[in-house]
C-alpha cells in the first residue's frame, strides 16, 4: 500500500513525498527532521476509492411555478397544471402523427422519458 508524506519546510513551503510502504515513509520523516530540521511531518495511507460515473438530470422549474407565495397559491397552482397540461397535450399531439407505414413519428424523440 503506498503512504505519502505531507509536511511544512524550514521555509514554510508545503512539500509531498509518496512512498510505497510505511517503513520507507518513516525513513523519509526520520532522514528530514535529522538533516533538515523538518518538525510538522504527516504520513498518510493512500488506498484508491472504486467511482463511477452516472448520468443525472435536474428539472427547474421558472421562478413563477416555483415557489408560489401564499396570496397566489390558487394561481401558481393553476398555472402549473396549465403547464402540464400543454406537455401532455404536445406529446398526444406526437403519438397521433402516424407515417405511411402506420409506426408512430414521435416514439424516436421521446427519448428517456418515452412510452
Amino acid at each position: 500500500m503506498s503512504h505519502m508524506v505531507i509536511y511544512r519546510g524550514v521555509d514554510g513551503k508545503p512539500g509531498y513525498h509518496q512512498t510505497d510502504d510505511i517503513h520507507d515513509a518513516v525513513g523519509f520523516v526520520e532522514q528530514m527532521r535529522n538533516e533538515d530540521g523538518v518538525e510538522q511531518a504527516r504520513i498518510f495511507r493512500l488506498e484508491e476509492v472504486v467511482f463511477e460515473y452516472r448520468p443525472y438530470y435536474r428539472v427547474e422549474l421558472s421562478d413563477s411555478l416555483a415557489q408560489p407565495s401564499l396570496e397566489n397559491s390558487e394561481t401558481a397552482t393553476l398555472q402549473a397544471g396549465d403547464a402540464s397540461g400543454e406537455v401532455v397535450e404536445a406529446q398526444e399531439a406526437e403519438d397521433e402523427d402516424e407515417d405511411k407505414e402506420g409506426e408512430k413519428v414521435g416514439a424516436a424523440k421521446r427519448g428517456l422519458f418515452g412510452r
